[in-house]
């Protein structure tokens, strides 16, 4: 008996070396290709000098761990202030999901229905409205014109929500019946965000701040209608540029929000461990509620794909998927997320067609680096 128990012991603790050895073999496997991929991203990352010193910020997470973190250029060439991994930028459309969340949260708490006509909301819109529900505005089925596509940018300047609420009174005309099809509209976005602030009597910002910002410890990130004490030092337009191409904008919830990558990342976690909304909530979010006409999926303020359909977005790499990427003016941003694999990725510039061109390229290298 005692032979017996001592070679039980004995296989016991060989399971437990080999597991051991097999793991750190593993784990010296994974660094080492995740070595390999640094390598082959920076030789891919143009010199300064051809970005004519704009700004990037890039960060790579899988499984909560840095992969690949790279920093450069300016933030504000004025003040030679560089670029850094909590340096924020505007986010242009990959402020939509923060939107969508924000939606989500009022409908957890009973406040609205996904059901509920945004005239409900917003009662000066057009009666002819009262058939765009709030479920049309997140899966961008309203019909309604997209405004930042479609006026002259110079009639943006400085545009706020209520002179815009006044244009579409006098121009209710949709595009097509709403919950027909699906039509990509920024506007869709900047009404929802009105909605929160009514609901909630707070301004876009300060929503944001006090149910996203600061429980995920996002000190980085604010939104339009900031005041001077939440605000950081952002990374201007070509890097010299308050404005936009010249334009102010002042319409929440499409745009307007800045972020930085450290902070994104802190995003993509909570919603990964369901910090932010339900379960329940984010497998409504993250289901395909349209599909536009050139083939892609949206859920609610996302991109969203799944295994057997990687051939539409091919930055998927298995399982559900999750993206959005933003262009305004020159900066350009990218957020994807792979749910199953676990793996993020943030990309944040403000050096126009470059770094847009860069973006896609690192997307693609991306992908290829966690297809192993």
């Amino acid at each position: 008996m005692k032979i017996l128990k001592t070679s039980v012991l004995a296989v016991l603790l060989q399971c437990a070396f080999l597991w051991s050895a097999c793991a750190q073999t593993s784990s010296t496997e994974l660094a080492l290709k995740h070595a390999e991929f640094s390598q082959k991203m920076n030789a891919l990352l143009p010199s300064e000098t051809e970005t004519k010193g704009a700004g990037l910020s890039i960060s790579i997470h899988q499984n909560g761990q840095s992969v690949y973190q790279h920093q450069s250029g300016w933030a504000n060439a004025l003040q030679e202030r560089r670029v850094t991994a909590d340096t924020p930028f505007e986010l242009a459309s990959v402020a939509k999901p923060f939107t969508a969340i924000a939606v989500l949260q009022l409908m957890e708490r009973g406040d609205l229905t996904l059901q509920d006509p945004v005239t409900r909301f917003v009662p000066e819109l057009p009666l002819a409205w009262s058939t765009i529900s709030l479920h049309h505005l997140l899966a961008h089925q309203s019909g309604i014109q997209d405004v930042l596509n479609e006026w002259p940018k110079k009639q943006l300047d400085h545009v706020t929500v209520d002179r815009l609420i006044a244009h579409f009174v006098k121009n209710p005309a949709l595009k097509f019946t709403p919950g027909q099809r699906g039509e990509y509209s920024n506007t869709n976005y900047m009404l929802l965000a009105e909605v929160v602030k009514r609901v909630t009597g707070q301004t876009w910002d300060a929503y944001l701040r006090s149910k996203v910002f600061e429980p995920l410890d996002m000190p980085s990130s604010f939104a339009l209608g900031a005041d001077e004490a939440h605000q950081r030092p952002y990374a201007l337009h070509f890097a010299v540029s308050e404005s936009v191409d010249g334009v102010h904008y002042e319409l929440p919830g499409a745009i307007g929000q800045k972020s930085s990558a450290r902070d994104l990342h802190q995003f993509v976690e909570a919603l990964v461990y369901r910090k932010l909304i339900l379960p329940k909530t984010f497998q409504l979010m993250t289901q395909v509620h349209t599909t536009f006409d050139d083939g892609r999926l949206y859920g609610y303020g996302w991109y969203v794909t799944h295994q057997e359909l990687r051939s539409l977005l091919p930055w998927v790499t298995g399982g559900r998927a999750l993206g959005h990427t933003g262009r305004l003016g020159a900066y350009r941003t990218a957020l994807y997320f792979d749910i199953r694999n676990h793996w993020d990725l943030v990309v944040l510039g403000n050096g126009g067609k470059l770094t847009e061109e860069l973006m896609l390229k690192v997307l693609a290298l991306t992908r290829q680096h966690f297809e192993y």
